[in-house]
Formats: C-alpha cells, structure tokens, sequence
C-alpha cells in the first residue's frame, strides 16, 4: 500500500530540483525512528541545507516540518494496521 506521503512524492518527483530529490530519495527510504527524524538531522544526513528541506516539505503540499512528520506517521501507522490483517 502507498501511504499518502509517498504518493505525494512520487507525483511530483520529477519536477523537483536536485537537491529536493535527495530529500525525497531519503524520505521514500527512511527505515530509522520516525521519532528521531528532526530537520536538522534530516538536512545533515542528504547534505542539503534546512532551507532545502522545508521547500521540498511545502512543495508535496505540507505547511510545515510538523505537520509533514505528523502526515508521515500517521501514513505508517495506517500502512501496519493493514498489513496485520
């Protein structure tokens, strides 16, 4: 199942600037705790700047860092309740 925050990476991957589809390609990877998931961090581990994250977060369609992990984890969430069906 493709959660929606993947959906709407995947939508619009191919107009992203370069260093968004780092971003993206971290993202649609990412196997670490969402938890531990921060901005900074997330800017550290794809060598991109803050700045370059929250346009990729505001070009998938999220007004902020907050409320794309929120959507995020809410995506995983719905993803294992179906899986143990």
């Amino acid at each position: 199942m493709l959660s929606k925050v993947n959906f709407r990476i995947k939508t619009i991957y191919n107009i992203l600037r370069p260093s968004e589809k780092k971003v993206a390609d971290y993202i649609l990877n990412y196997c670490g705790k969402l938890e531990d998931l921060s901005m900074t961090l997330l800017a550290k581990e794809v060598a991109v700047s803050q700045p370059t994250v929250m346009r990729f977060v505001k070009a998938i369609g999220y007004d902020s860092f907050k409320q794309f992990k929120l959507e995020l984890a809410l995506s995983l969430i719905h993803i294992w309740r179906c899986r143990r069906l």
